[in-house]
């Protein structure tokens, strides 16, 4: 069957453009990696721009890109569309490049089925040597797709325990056109990197193959000043459902001789959680509500807290990027999940499973600063031992040899 003028056109503007030469003269020598992360967070972490937004996810992904334009790689990422220029160079080299162009909120299945054509236009013109996607979405099925056809190496990369579900169409919650592309976008990934065991026990369960573990990385203060008397409880985390704001609220209201510093905020999704939350805020005069915070200035947060709160769904979250920051500024976690137990394994916090029992336990840990100093001590040890952003680095580019070489990808290793 011929096809027509227009359709030729699309499919020779869809296609990768770039000789392996001229790929390799835009990669700095060593390969050039295309990372696909269109939500606020990634362009704020990289441009300065865009809502006010923070993301773990997109953290990683910018602490990585670091690391691999500092030994040679090019470095591309394809971003969303929130008002900025089509492309943003960073100081540094990286590319900023809008994914598609945004057209109304409101997400149809014909607006669908146009973003994932621009993005497929968009993927050609970044003619990277890898491509990466971080969380499963319909997105993910996408680059799955045109990695496979042009002959790419594409890698998914777990943000959360539950994107192992999302990939199974008749038990995922993602909109019912996303579920056959995110199905693709974890079955057919070319390797599948794991924050965590617990991710790759679901990665076997749910589809027989093996991953990758890569940790989260964070680089470890110096000399971190920790409050040890007078110092109060933060939670940071954006205010929707699966974050559990509400049991921060229980807590406080039980502990009123305990101060409690708030920061992060809204999500468009839930403007009427929002409102309930900061009612029952105004009702608490030992919560200090800072709103959403830049990351840049969440360091400050640190240096004044006895202990870091985390009240998170523990299906909704991988290995949350928060505690690598707490840990690495000497602040022990108390938190409703513990990914692989690696906080009760190593002494650097305390889990509990409902407010009645984070009561009690933060309670304990506010009386005990000599405990917190002992706990402070282990976790930035921790971190330093088993989360720097070297050991990210060399694991992700080990993976991206192997890729690129055909040959086996890295071994595990244990925690």
């Amino acid at each position: 069957m011929s096809i027509g003028t227009d359709e030729r056109v699309a499919a020779e503007r869809a296609a990768p453009r770039g000789s392996d030469e001229e790929r390799q003269a835009r990669s700095c020598g060593t390969g050039s990696v295309c990372f696909v992360s269109t939500g606020p967070p990634m362009l704020r972490l990289l441009t300065g721009e865009g809502p006010d937004a923070m993301g773990g996810a997109e953290l990683q992904l910018s602490l990585l890109s670091n690391y691999l334009r500092s030994n040679g790689w090019g470095v591309t990422f394809l971003v969303g569309d929130y008002g900025q220029q089509s492309e943003i160079v960073t100081e540094d080299g990286t590319r900023a490049i809008k994914a598609y162009p945004r057209e109304g909120e409101e997400k149809t299945p014909g607006g669908a089925l146009r973003d994932a054509n621009r993005l497929w236009r968009s993927l050609a013109e970044v003619d990277a040597d890898v491509y990466v996607c971080r969380g499963l979405t319909g997105q993910a099925g996408v680059v799955a797709a045109w990695c496979k056809s042009y002959d790419r190496p594409y890698v998914f990369w777990f943000a959360k325990n539950v994107d192992a579900l999302y990939g199974i169409p008749w038990i995922s919650s993602l909109p019912v056109a996303e579920r056959l592309p995110a199905a693709m976008g974890i079955g057919s990934a070319d390797a599948v990197i794991l924050q965590t065991d617990e991710q790759g026990e679901l990665l076997e369960r749910h589809f027989s193959r093996p991953g990758v573990l890569i940790r989260n990385a964070f680089p470890v203060e110096e000399q971190p000043h920790r409050a040890q008397d007078g110092g109060y409880v933060l939670w940071i985390g954006s205010i929707q459902p699966k974050k559990r704001p509400e049991m921060l609220l229980e807590i406080a209201a039980w502990l009123p001789d305990v101060q409690f510093v708030m920061a992060g905020g809204p999500l468009k999704n839930y403007p009427d959680y929002y409102k309930r939350v900061r009612r029952e805020l105004s009702k608490l005069p030992n919560v200090d509500y800072r709103g959403f915070v830049p990351y840049e200035e969440t360091p400050a947060l640190f240096r004044e807290a006895s202990l870091l709160l985390s009240t998170s769904d523990p299906l909704e979250e991988g290995f949350p990027n928060i505690f690598l920051q707490a840990w690495a500024a000497g602040v022990p976690v108390a938190s409703t999940c513990d990914p692989d137990e690696v906080i009760s394994r190593n002494e650097i916090g305390c889990r509990f499973r409902s407010a009645a029992d984070g009561i009690d336990k933060i309670r304990d840990l506010m009386q005990a600063p000599q405990e917190r100093e002992r706990l402070a001590e282990r976790a930035r040890r921790y971190v330093d031992e088993h989360h720097s952003i070297e050991q990210m680095g060399r694991r992700f580019e080990d993976v991206l040899a192997s890729l690129l070489e055909e040959t086996s990808l890295p071994v595990n290793e244990t925690w």
